[in-house]
């Protein structure tokens, strides 16, 4: 396996996560593994883009659990880094951001 980037995502007490990303044919395709502890009954995990100089942001994908903890993919135009990633914790699948569990930042 080539070594790939990967940004550590920062939350609070236990909670980490990270995101492994390539840029190829303009594209940024990234992975995000976190460990987070199980979501309450109707609780989900979700991943979203954020714009790191305006408030935008961007859902993309909800974190499934896996083998080594929760994890999703996704892939992402160039021209969009640098962005921001959050993991947030959601009980409502909508637009709005509930509450931000993990963040981490992509530069160009």
């Amino acid at each position: 396996a080539k070594d790939v980037p990967s940004v550590a995502l920062i939350g609070e007490g236990e909670n980490l996560g990270q995101v492994r990303y390539e840029l190829a044919d303009g594209q940024v395709a990234f992975t995000v593994n976190a460990d987070l502890p199980a979501p309450k009954k109707g609780e989900f995990y979700q991943v979203w883009l954020k714009a790191v100089d305006r408030d935008d942001k961007t859902r993309v994908f909800k974190l499934e659990l896996g083998k080594a903890g929760y994890m999703g993919w996704g892939s992402v135009s160039a021209e969009t880094l640098p962005f921001q990633v959050v993991v947030s914790k959601e009980t409502k699948d909508d637009d709005q951001l509930e509450m931000t569990v993990l963040s981490g930042t992509l530069q160009k």
